[in-house]
């Protein structure tokens, strides 16, 4: 394998890994903040609205914004967090500060009857190995709203879980703050399995190694399935928008309302698709744009991530090769 592969196969798997961890961060911080040990259960009156779409203005949905957590525990009280995974310099904790500060004003679209709340606090999750990189950039800013940092990492031991510390700030909420306020929180995999189970997409656009993944593995599976098809040598045929809604309605979020987003966007999956054409695994239907005729089979010898990034980097460096032929080509027309 060439060094140039196996960078960019690295980067992708990277790319990857984030994009999970960050969907596993969202999920886990919810649980450590709405979960009532007392009840065995979620808060009542709590929701977990990650992606909402909040507006800092009183009419409409102008000037919107969308952070990663929105947490409502109760109607008065609720936290707003962005979630950092891979945030590692100054130039990183910039654009979060930024974008934290777009957060720092009373907010509408919350779930209750005026769309508003009494106070909302801010929060930041980083990874754990960051952590004092993010708190040595955030520590004389200051916001309106009370600011806390969260730090993150999935511990594998006996048991794994994914540990939740509040390590800078505090919660106006004071149960909040006591709950978090202590000893990491950790949140026992097994707990929060079948969350993590589903969400696959969360409102970000993924790497399209990864929308692939989880189209192969889920929906071209079911669809084998469906047409009672034989392990290896049959096609099946794909309709992007039948495919966008499958993966909406099994893996990703609830929506509890059309203020939640819609994921994953139908464009995520063109995209996917249009990359396993690429690559030689799919075709497009020459009168329908939205069917592919996928060559499918249910297993591979390896990693599959391994096997489309390779091959995705085989087929964009032929087309880039192409390209440079190409103006080349015209370059000596020109000359002559």
């Amino acid at each position: 394998m060439e060094a140039d592969e196996k960078e960019y196969i690295k980067k992708i798997r990277e790319q990857v890994d984030s994009y999970e961890r960050t969907i596993q961060a969202i999920i886990a911080f919810d649980s450590a903040v709405r979960w009532d040990d007392a009840q065995r259960d979620y808060l009542s009156d709590s929701y977990f609205l990650p992606g909402r779409r909040l507006s800092r203005s009183p009419n409409g949905l102008d000037n919107t914004v969308t952070p990663d957590v929105v947490v409502q525990l109760s109607n008065d009280y609720g936290i707003v967090a962005e979630v950092k995974i891979t945030a590692s310099t100054k130039q990183d904790f910039l654009k979060a500060y930024e974008q934290i500060g777009h957060y720092d004003a009373d907010l509408v679209g919350w779930k209750t009857a005026n769309e508003r709340i009494s106070l909302h606090d801010l929060s930041l999750l980083v990874d754990d190995l960051k952590k004092n990189t993010a708190k040595g950039y955030f520590v004389g800013r200051t916001f309106q709203k009370n600011f806390i940092l969260i730090a993150c990492a999935l511990i594998s031991e006996a048991h794994d879980y994914f540990k939740i510390e509040k390590y800078y700030g505090s919660f106006s909420n004071p149960n909040i703050e006591r709950k978090l306020g202590g000893d990491p929180v950790g949140i026992p995999l097994d707990k929060i399995v079948e969350e993590m189970s589903r969400a696959k997409f969360y409102d970000a656009e993924p790497p399209v190694e990864h929308t692939m993944i989880v189209l192969w593995m889920n929906i071209f599976n079911e669809l084998m399935e469906e047409k009672k098809g034989k392990k290896t040598g049959k096609n099946i045929l794909v309709n992007t928008g039948e495919a966008t809604e499958k993966l909406e309605k099994a893996y990703s979020f609830p929506r509890a309302d059309d203020r939640q987003p819609k994921v994953p966007r139908e464009a995520w999956i063109r995209q996917a698709l249009d990359a396993f054409v690429e690559i030689g695994y799919a075709s497009k239907d020459s009168k329908d744009r939205d069917i592919y005729n996928v060559k499918y089979s249910y297993q591979r010898k390896e990693s599959m991530l391994t096997v489309f990034t390779r091959k995705r980097y085989s087929a964009l460096t032929k087309s880039r090769r192409k390209i440079e032929e190409g103006r080349q080509l015209e370059f000596n027309n020109f000359k002559t």
